[in-house]
């Protein structure tokens, strides 16, 4: 795995959308603590940030992803050995 990291050039402007998003991430749990005491404003930003910071996450992880699928066929037989045959067998 370090090989394929050591190939790839980091791209700095999804390492600052990651570090704004884990900042996001604390922000919306100190927000929600003033949410959960009735301030009207922090519950706007507590839904605000909700609202997107995890698929922001889930986007960034797409784009810095392999490109390379498993195959689906190998894939489902491997995970159905590994996990369906102990539950069968015992």
């Amino acid at each position: 795995m370090e090989e394929i990291r050591a190939n790839r050039p980091r791209i700095e402007w999804i390492d600052t959308a990651k570090a704004f998003g884990m900042f996001l991430v604390y922000y919306g749990h100190f927000v929600e603590r003033v949410a959960d005491r009735g301030n009207p404003l922090a519950l706007i930003q507590q839904k605000l940030i909700y609202s997107f910071h995890m698929p922001l996450f889930i986007l960034l992880a797409g784009l810095v992803a392999r490109s390379q699928m498993p195959a689906l066929v190998p894939f489902l037989k491997k995970q159905a050995a590994s996990r369906l045959l102990p539950v069968l067998f015992f």
